[in-house]
């Protein structure tokens, strides 16, 4: 079984007690701690008045039988103040990421895996336009419901991997996403060679898949009618912006 089966978990927001949307984050590690990650509307959504007090996600208990789980909150607030961060360019670029630090003892009992930088994709490696990626999540909240495992969305690069679009820290993709992938972390296909920009290949023994970004939402267009009409695109903020993050936390907390 893939390790990213078990780095992506469910996200049921929950408001003064009450569910009020399912979404999907994962687990990212630095320097030896560990954190959860998500998108910024799936914690706090004015438009919606979407206010999550914390985010209960479901663990695995027993790497060796899957279906022995338990629900986990992770509190967003302590004493009204937030625990959770967003980029320092937010006011400027409303980049959608969310990361919470998690207390490790709070998740010694539970199997589950984290993504980290090591697993970027190396600058060597281009993405070409129309390069299939996936995006590991759960749409509407369906999951594996007796394993507690995501789903995987298919999905291709629809704009160009290295230029940010419209200006900002993002690429698009051509995927059929729900909602409730909202914070979906977005990975290449596992690959054993991969092509350099100089045009030699490089050999893995195993296939290695490298993490791109976190998926945000669809795009959609407003008619003259006043309807709006889904185009099929998503958006997703490229992986470095979680290590800027966890850096302005530090900076903050020295």
């Amino acid at each position: 079984m893939s390790d990213l089966l078990v780095v992506v978990a469910l996200v049921l927001q929950i408001q003064n007690g009450q569910p009020v949307g399912t979404a999907t984050g994962f687990f990212y590690v630095k320097n030896d701690t560990i954190y959860f990650v998500t998108n910024r509307h799936v914690v706090i959504d004015e438009t919606k008045g979407i206010k999550s007090d914390l985010l209960r996600v479901r663990l695995h208990t027993d790497p060796n039988d899957l279906t022995k789980n338990k629900d986990v909150d992770i509190p967003l607030y302590t004493n009204g103040m937030a625990k959770w961060h967003v980029h320092p360019n937010y006011s400027t670029k409303k980049i959608d990421i969310a990361i919470v630090e998690i207390d490790p003892n709070n998740l010694q009992p539970y199997y589950f895996k984290a993504l980290s930088a090591t697993v970027f994709l190396p600058k060597e490696f281009p993405l070409a336009l129309g390069e299939d990626v996936m995006v590991i999540g759960f749409p509407r909240g369906l999951s594996d419901t007796t394993h507690n495992l995501p789903i995987n969305r298919s999905a291709m690069i629809s704009s160009a991997h290295t230029i940010d679009f419209q200006g900002n820290p993002q690429f698009l993709v051509d995927a059929n996403l729900h909602p409730g992938m909202s914070g979906s972390p977005v990975m290449t296909r596992a690959k054993s060679i991969w092509a350099t920009s100089d045009g030699a290949l490089k050999a893995y023994k195993e296939p290695v898949p490298y993490f791109l970004g976190v998926f945000s939402a669809t795009l959609g267009f407003k008619l003259p009618s006043g309807q709006q009409e889904q185009l099929g695109l998503g958006t997703v903020w490229h992986g470095y912006l979680i290590e800027e993050i966890i850096d302005s936390m530090s900076k903050k907390n020295p």
